[in-house]
């Protein structure tokens, strides 16, 4: 399905009580490689995470038309000519 989930390798939040865990992830589809980075800049019990997305490597398909809902085929509409031709 080329869906990847990213977090930091190190913990995002930090407990009072000594339990430190990851709560920022990112969830990607397409994007590879995605690299992530917990930020312990800040005097806080919440570090800010920096995604860095390389879009060198972005794949996507090719988008589809929609279908018709009513299996009427529309032309481009061209201002010189009258209508019905």
């Amino acid at each position: 399905m080329g869906i990847s989930i990213n977090a930091p390798t190190e913990p995002t939040r930090f407990d009072a009580h000594g339990v430190n865990t990851t709560l920022d992830i990112a969830v990607a589809k397409g994007l590879h490689p995605i690299t992530s980075t917990s930020i312990s800049e800040l005097t806080s019990d919440h570090n800010p995470v920096n995604f860095d997305i390389s879009l060198n490597s972005f794949t996507s398909p090719p988008p589809t038309p929609a279908p018709s809902q009513t299996g009427i085929i529309f032309k481009p509409y061209s201002p010189g000519l009258s209508p019905g031709i």
